[in-house]
């Protein structure tokens, strides 16, 4: 299983349910809904595939029902490798343009980065190579 492979089954997934999660779920939830799924979808199943050893980093904005840590499960433990869109440019989630501004809803078009130095990057998902890489806080120090 490639990791483009697993990307694009977590991005159906969204597409099947996010409407309807989003209907009954405040924000907040949304966000440890959306981490939740990330954890079981994205991360356990790049390291069955041998793709990364141990964590990633966290979906959007992680989650907010743990004290110790934006993760759902393991909140105290820290991500070994994170996914990129581009050099240096953490994977931060799947979304749109609305009125010009990205937004976390369908169809899930774009692709939005992190730079730990500089300005967000949001990209059309067919223009965005995903690769693997270092952390988001091993790139900031």
């Amino acid at each position: 299983m490639k990791l483009e492979s697993i990307l694009e089954e977590f991005r159906g997934y969204l597409l099947l349910n996010f409407k309807g999660i989003s209907s009954i779920l405040s924000d907040e939830q949304i966000e440890d809904w959306l981490q939740a799924n990330w954890e079981i979808i994205v991360e356990f199943r790049l390291q069955s595939a041998g793709i990364t050893e141990g964590l990633i980093d966290i979906y959007g904005n992680g989650a907010d029902c743990n004290s110790e840590g934006s993760r759902v499960s393991l909140p105290k433990s820290q991500p070994t490798s994170a996914i990129h869109i581009a050099p240096n440019c953490i994977f931060h989630s799947f979304g749109t343009l609305i009125n010009g501004f990205f937004a976390q809803e369908a169809p899930f078009d774009y692709v939005k980065g992190e730079y730990p130095k500089s300005d967000d990057l949001v990209l059309p998902l067919k223009q965005v190579k995903f690769s693997v890489g270092q952390t988001f806080d091993e790139l900031a120090t």
